[in-house]
C-alpha cells in the first residue's frame, strides 16, 4: 500500500536553520522522516548565505534547492509545480526569526513546523494565529515532550479522573551547561540564547522554563488565573536570565510551581514533573521516559512502564509507541508524535478538505457509535446491561461536556433500523450532534480496513466507524463493541494500516475508560 494515502507519496520537507554548528534543526529533520512519510527536498539552512550552501550536502539537498534565504526559498518553491515544491516548511532558527519566516511561508500557502516559541512575543502570535486562520494552512509548534507516551498515559490518567482533584503541579527544568559565560566564548548556541535582541525578554526561563510549564498545562489541562515570577541573573555580566522560579494559581484553585536553571553543576537535561491529586500523585521524568511512578497513601508505589502491550496503557498512550517495552523510546521518538499529527493534517488539506489548527489534545474529538446512545437507554435488566447503562449514562451526562461530540449518519441509519422499543430516545439523544461526512475517500478506507482483516467484511459496521472516525481525525470511538479493544494485537494492526494510509490512529474506548476505570465488562 502508498504511503500516506490517499495522497500516496511522501510528504516534501523544507528546513530553515539547521546548518552547520546548529543543534535544534537536525532534531527536526530526523525526527520528521523517522516514520518514512516525509522526505527533506530543500532548505535555507543559514543567515550566513556561503555556509547554507556548505551545510545541504549534510541533509543530501540539491545544490538547486539550497536556498540563500528563506526569502529566497519561499519565490522559489512557489514557483515549482505543485507535483514538485515543498508541502511544509519546519522552521529551526533562533527565536527573534520565527514570526517573519512562518508568515511568509503561511502567506505563500505553505504548511509550518516551527519550533517553540510561537513568536517573539504576544502581539507577534496574535497576528501569526489570524494569517494562519485565514489562509488554511496547517501549522504546528513542536513542544516535543508533549509526544512521550507516559506523558500522554499520564494526561489521559488525569482527565478520566484517576488522580481525582488536582491540587499542585511541580514542575522542573534543571540544566547546568550555562554555569560559565560560554556566549564570551562564541558559542552559537550560548551566543543566541543569552541575547535579549535574539532571545526574547527571558533567557532560561523562557528557553526551557516554558517547556516546564508547557509539560503540566497540558497533563492536567488546568489553566493559570495568576502567576508571580521571580528570575535572577548569577553569572555577573550576563544580559538574561539564568534561573528563575514562578509560582501559579490555576482556576481551579490549584497551587503550582516551575523552575528552571541553566547554572546547576553536573544536570544535563532534566525536565521532570510531579502532580498531586485527592486519589493519587504521579512522577516522570524526561531523563528516565519511559518509567513513570504513580502513588497512593497506603498502597505499594506503581512503576508504569512504557508498554504498549500492557492493559493498563491508554490507547493514545499504544499509539504513540513503535517498539515493545523494554527498547527504550525517547526524545527524537516523541518529537516524531508530534509531526505524525500535523501529518493527518497536510494530507487532508492536501485533498481538499478544511483544517483547524487551533485543534490538539486540549479539546478533544469524541465519535459516538451506535451502542453509546443504545445502551443509555438500555432496558435489560441483566447485571452487565444495567452497569453499561448506569456507566453510559454517568460519563454522558457529567462529562461529555469537557469534550467535542460528533456522530454521524450511519449511527443515526443504524439506530432508525433497530427494533428495539427505546430507538427513538436513542436517536433523540444525538440529534444535535454535527455529522461527519462520508464520501468516496470513507469508502475506499473502509474497502482497505476489510482487504487487511482490520474489522469485519460490513461495509456499513464496524469499518465505516473506525475509518470515520480514523480519517476525520477523531481522538475517542467511544463505542461498547469490546471484542476490539480487548485485544492489544487488534489494535496494534490498526495502528499499522492506519500509518500506511496515512490516517490518525483514534483512541478506541469505552464509556467506563474515559471515567477512568481500568477494565470494561
Amino acid at each position: 500500500m502508498a504511503t500516506n494515502a490517499p495522497l500516496n507519496r511522501k510528504l516534501r520537507m523544507g528546513l530553515v536553520g539547521g546548518g552547520q554548528g546548529a543543534f535544534i534543526g537536525r532534531v527536526h529533520a530526523t525526527a520528521a522522516v523517522l516514520d518514512n512519510r516525509a522526505v527533506l527536498v530543500a532548505g535555507a539552512l543559514s543567515s550566513d548565505p556561503a555556509k547554507a550552501k556548505a551545510s545541504a550536502p549534510d541533509y543530501d539537498i540539491k545544490p538547486e534547492r539550497a536556498y540563500s534565504s528563506y526569502s529566497e526559498m519561499v519565490g522559489a518553491e512557489s514557483k515549482l509545480p505543485a507535483s514538485e515544491r515543498i508541502d511544509f516548511v519546519s522552521v529551526a532558527t533562533p527565536n527573534h526569526t520565527h514570526f517573519e519566516i512562518a508568515k511568509a511561508f503561511a502567506e505563500a500557502g505553505f504548511n509550518v513546523m516551527c519550533d517553540k516559541p510561537m513568536t517573539f512575543d504576544l502581539a507577534q502570535a496574535e497576528e501569526l494565529a489570524k494569517i494562519v486562520q485565514k489562509t488554511g494552512v496547517v501549522f504546528a509548534l513542536t513542544h516535543n515532550y508533549t509526544g512521550q507516551p507516559l506523558v500522554r498515559q499520564a494526561r489521559d490518567m488525569i482527565q478520566s479522573g484517576e488522580l481525582g482533584e488536582i491540587n499542585a503541579v511541580r514542575a522542573f527544568y534543571i540544566q547546568g551547561w550555562l554555569r560559565s559565560r560560554l556566549e564570551k566564548q562564541n558559542q552559537k548556541q550560548a551566543g543566541w540564547r543569552t541575547d535579549p535582541k535574539r532571545s526574547g525578554a527571558a533567557g532560561c526561563f523562557g528557553d526551557i522554563g516554558t517547556h516546564a510549564y508547557n509539560l503540566g498545562r497540558f497533563i492536567t489541562g488546568l489553566l493559570p488565573d495568576q502567576i508571580s515570577a521571580h528570575l535572577k541573573i548569577f553569572e555577573s555580566g550576563r544580559e538574561l536570565d539564568d534561573y528563575g522560579t514562578a509560582i501559579v494559581r490555576y482556576q481551579n484553585g490549584a497551587l503550582g510551581t516551575v523552575t528552571a536553571s541553566q547554572i546547576s553543576h553536573g544536570r544535563e537535561n532534566d525536565i521532570w514533573i510531579e502532580v498531586d491529586g485527592t486519589k493519587a500523585s504521579l512522577e516522570w521524568h524526561q531523563e528516565d521516559p519511559n518509567k513513570m511512578w504513580v502513588r497512593v497513601n497506603g498502597q505499594p508505589h506503581k512503576l508504569y512502564t512504557r508498554d504498549p502491550n500492557a492493559p493498563f496503557t491508554t490507547a493514545i498512550a499504544k499509539a504513540s509507541c513503535r517498539i515493545p517495552s523494554g527498547h527504550p523510546e525517547g526524545y527524537l521518538e516523541a518529537f516524531a508524535n508530534i509531526y505524525t499529527a500535523a501529518y493527518a493534517d497536510m494530507i487532508a488539506r492536501t485533498g481538499g478538505q478544511k483544517v483547524d489548527s487551533s485543534k490538539n489534545l486540549m479539546n478533544r474529538r469524541v465519535y459516538i457509535e451506535t451502542t453509546i446512545p443504545s445502551f443509555y437507554h438500555e432496558v435489560r435488566a441483566e447485571p452487565e446491561m444495567v452497569a453499561r447503562r448506569e456507566w453510559t449514562r454517568e460519563w454522558w451526562d457529567h462529562h461529555r461536556f469537557d469534550f467535542d461530540l460528533v456522530t454521524s449518519e450511519a449511527v443515526i441509519e443504524e439506530l432508525e433500523s433497530g427494533t428495539f422499543p427505546q430507538k427513538s430516545d436513542a436517536l433523540s439523544l444525538i440529534q444535535n450532534l454535527p455529522l461527519l461526512d462520508i464520501d468516496d475517500a470513507i469508502a475506499d478506507i473502509v474497502d482497505a480496513y476489510i482487504r487487511h482483516t482490520v474489522m469485519p467484511a460490513d461495509p456499513t459496521g464496524d469499518a465505516l466507524h473506525l475509518a470515520l472516525s480514523s480519517f476525520h481525525k477523531c481522538d475517542f470511538l467511544l463505542t461498547w463493541n469490546c471484542r476490539h479493544l480487548a485485544n492489544a494485537n487488534k489494535f496494534a494492526h490498526i495502528r499499522r494500516v492506519n500509518g500506511i494510509l496515512g490516517l490518525f490512529v483514534p483512541a478506541l474506548v469505552t464509556p467506563l475508560e474515559l471515567l477512568g476505570e481500568k477494565e470494561s465488562p
